[in-house]
């Protein structure tokens, strides 16, 4: 099996063979969000389809119908979403040249730590119901050293004579422990305590009385069941997200860290770390999607001034705040302050 140039295991710097969703040398994993470490060795033109992993959503229950759901707060002023119309004959090659070109360019320029990887998200329900494709998404993921996540979601989606282009932008605060503790050990642990203590009650009143205590042995553990049970049963949703994202991320910490996290932190440093990533990548994808357009003959106009408007007037305040001072694309002279969408769960 051939290798794939340029892409390392971010563990233990081994090759990556194509296709392979763990490294051969240390098993980590390479699916999802395991992704792709940055190397300095050069990319063909192709690599990028042999980078590219299958991710299957929405299988059943068990599976998250989005591939955004849980990755964190959207950030909508971060985001573009724009559609343009070419020629039909051209629109897919000219979408795979914007992928080509925005791999490449963040696997060259980007932040140093940066995570990047090529997923094919394929919708399960509707590839059987309506033959559908799966849908390329470069996923660019930094984690700042306080430990807030950012993803960037990028495609670039051919159908028909239209090019559709969606960048989205997610911060996902640090991970917590207490609520994670809380929710998974603490309960049943007391419950498990609560049991033990019934036992030693039951076992000395039964001695007392001269009866047989053999049947509490044995029917308190089945309590202990029945009480689990109530348990997940009450945390139902919270164990269906856990396993709902390690089955997409392979990675039962990073499930953990999606289902239980604080607010991104209002450090300046963590704030500057996250506004450095966000701005330094959105660019990064918006000048690699320039080039191409200009070389097809299309119009920039839009993109230029995302690129602006990402540089120049946007910051972060709070809890997922975002604040827009002074140009807003169509318009002049405006002020406008936003909140970030919800969670995405």
């Amino acid at each position: 099996m051939s290798t794939t140039p340029g892409l390392q295991c971010p563990k233990c710097n081994t090759v990556i063979r194509a296709g392979s969703r763990y490294c051969g040398n240390c098993r980590f994993p390479i699916t999802a969000s395991a992704h792709l470490s940055l190397s300095p060795a050069p990319l063909t033109d192709n690599a990028i389809d042999r980078a590219a992993c299958l991710q299957p959503v929405n299988r059943w229950i068990l599976d998250w119908p989005d591939p955004t759901n849980s990755i964190g707060e959207r950030l909508p002023l971060f985001s573009l979403s724009q559609n343009y119309n070419v020629d039909r004959q051209k629109a897919p090659i000219i979408s795979r040249h914007v992928y080509r070109a925005v791999f490449k360019k963040l696997h060259t320029d980007a932040l140093s730590g940066t995570q990047i990887s090529v997923i094919d998200y394929l919708d399960y329900k509707y590839r059987l119901r309506c033959n559908e494709k799966p849908r390329r998404f470069i996923t660019v993921v930094h984690e700042t050293n306080r430990k807030t996540r950012a993803t960037i979601l990028a495609r670039f989606l051919p159908d028909g004579g239209n090019i559709f282009i969606a960048v989205d932008a997610y911060v996902l605060g640090p991970f917590d422990w207490f609520k994670c503790f809380k929710s998974l050990f603490l309960w049943p642990f007391l419950m498990f305590l609560g049991m033990c203590a019934a036992l030693y009650i039951s076992h000395k009143e039964y001695s007392l009385l001269g009866k047989n205590s053999t049947f509490v042995f044995l029917s308190l553990p089945i309590l202990y069941l029945i009480f689990l049970t109530v348990f997940i049963y009450k945390e139902k949703s919270v164990i269906t997200r856990i396993i709902r994202s390690y089955r997409r991320e392979h990675s039962l910490l990073l499930a953990l860290h999606q289902s239980f996290h604080r607010s991104s932190s209002k450090h300046t440093f963590n704030q500057d770390d996250l506004l450095m990533f966000l701005k330094s990548t959105l660019k990064l994808v918006a000048d690699a999607t320039i080039d191409v357009f200009e070389k097809n003959g299309m119009s920039v106009g839009q993109f230029k001034r995302y690129v602006m408007n990402i540089n120049n007037h946007l910051s972060i305040y709070g809890d997922g705040t975002i604040n827009q001072i002074g140009n807003q694309i169509g318009g002049s002279g405006n002020t406008q302050t936003t909140t970030g969408g919800g969670q995405n769960e």
